[in-house]
């Protein structure tokens, strides 16, 4: 069990399961003996992260490219895959390259 600080200032206490997901959290707190901050994430970010982590879903679809990035800051490798699936089925496809570019440049 260990507790994350977001960069808005919430705290969550978290499972080892969810360390043993984000292997870059599992390191930061194995060295660590207090809260550990998140300083590129915030609030909203990490409860989808979370919701990932417990029901294999996003619940808010809107902050994918958000999530994407935090989940490759914690080195989240299934939510990064499932992340970049949506993005593929829902976001890409059918858009030209410079509507592509718009979304992540944005």
């Amino acid at each position: 069990m260990a507790t994350i600080e977001t960069n808005d200032g919430s705290f969550f206490n978290i499972s080892n399961k969810f360390l043993q997901d984000c292997r870059v959290l599992y390191m930061m707190t194995e060295d660590s003996t207090g809260i550990v901050p998140l300083p590129t994430i915030n609030t909203n970010v990490f409860l989808n992260i979370l919701n990932f982590s417990e029901n294999g879903r996003l619940l808010n679809y809107n902050t994918v490219r958000e999530v994407i990035i935090a989940a490759d800051y914690l080195n989240y490798t299934d939510l990064i895959e499932h992340c970049a699936e949506y993005i593929a089925k829902y976001i890409i496809k059918g858009k030209t390259v410079k509507e592509i570019r718009e979304y992540f440049v944005a």
